[in-house]
């Protein structure tokens, strides 16, 4: 809301800033709640001074991400007002881009391959082979997935009567 308001010089009624402080407050509260029983474990551990780093960085680490993410809400925003909604090209951008990064954990994703590779075989009837069991989930959910990406997942429904636009 601080960003739509900065960025955007958006004005919300009195009921929102109201619900957002109310919001703001209880992580708040949360969060204090969850220190204490870091002090807890603190004086057990004689002043751990690295644990409380951990929480500040923890903390730190949660509120840039809330802030990157409202930042990508307002982008989205702008983008859809000038461009239009364009949900397929949207969908392809949003996991493309991030495909180089995962150079980085290229290990470990290659030792996970071979973890599983090295799964129980699992044998159908329809097949003369037996495959790793692991593949055969991870196909699985694939497969499952792509029908509610195909057709609009659960508001399909409502774009259609919003745009008179259905999914080919």
């Amino acid at each position: 809301m601080a960003l739509s308001i900065l960025m955007l010089k958006r004005r919300y009624t009195l009921s929102r800033y109201i619900s957002v402080l109310m919001i703001t407050c209880g992580i708040i509260l949360c969060t204090l709640a969850s220190g204490k029983q870091l002090k807890e474990e603190e004086e057990m551990l004689h002043h751990d001074w690295y644990q409380v780093l951990r929480w500040y960085a923890g903390i730190a680490m949660l509120s840039v991400s809330l802030l990157l993410a409202a930042r990508m809400g307002i982008y989205q925003e702008v983008f859809y007002a000038k461009y239009g909604k364009i949900p397929r090209e949207s969908l392809f951008y949003t996991h493309a881009l991030p495909l180089p990064a995962f150079a980085f954990f290229a290990s470990d994703i290659y030792s996970h391959v071979l973890i599983f590779n090295q799964s129980e075989p699992l044998t159908m009837s329809f097949l003369p082979f037996s495959l790793p069991k692991f593949w055969v989930y991870l196909v699985a959910v694939l497969a499952s997935q792509y029908p509610y990406k195909q057709y609009g997942g659960p508001n399909a429904r409502s774009e259609v009567r919003k745009t008179g636009i259905t999914h080919a």
